[in-house]
């Protein structure tokens, strides 16, 4: 019985999303640097708009990680809630360090969330890989977003 509840209402809240179109998310969380083989506190925002009639969105994404090098990486995200919460995205832009525009490089980041939905808000696992020229790094942490 229990199962048959949390799945409808799992269900129902899908259905409550493709009526909300747009997305205000955020994630904390550690990041690993792979080549430096350090640490440090990393914030995702992003603003995502859901195309009507599918599972994709698209948006903007900012990332900045609060390490020696004041990293930062702006770029297009897209979406798609591929099953039932779970969530991919890309998102293609540029990096650069804090005051540094002009020396921005190629970045890729790969997102992957598990999202809990409560109406218009959902919240869950987020787990990340970003590459630019420079370096790799991975993060877990917790995604939260609105939606209207």
């Amino acid at each position: 019985m229990t199962l048959v509840s949390t799945l409808s209402i799992v269900a129902n809240a899908d259905q409550e999303l493709h009526d909300q179109r747009l997305e205000i998310g955020i994630a904390t969380s550690p990041v690993y640097f792979l080549n430096e083989d350090e640490f440090a506190l990393g914030l995702h925002v992003h603003g995502m708009y859901l195309i009507q009639d599918t599972n994709l969105s698209i948006g903007l994404g900012y990332e900045r990680i609060f390490d020696d090098h004041r990293h930062q990486t702006i770029g297009v995200v897209v979406g798609s809630n591929i099953w039932r919460g779970l969530t991919l995205n890309v998102n293609v832009g540029a990096t650069f360090d804090e005051n540094a525009i002009s020396e921005s490089e190629f970045a890729l980041h790969l997102e992957s969330t598990y999202e809990f939905s409560i109406d218009w808000f959902h919240f869950g696992p987020v787990v990340e890989w970003a590459y630019d020229p420079n370096d790799q790094h991975i993060s877990l942490g917790l995604h939260t977003a609105l939606h209207f």
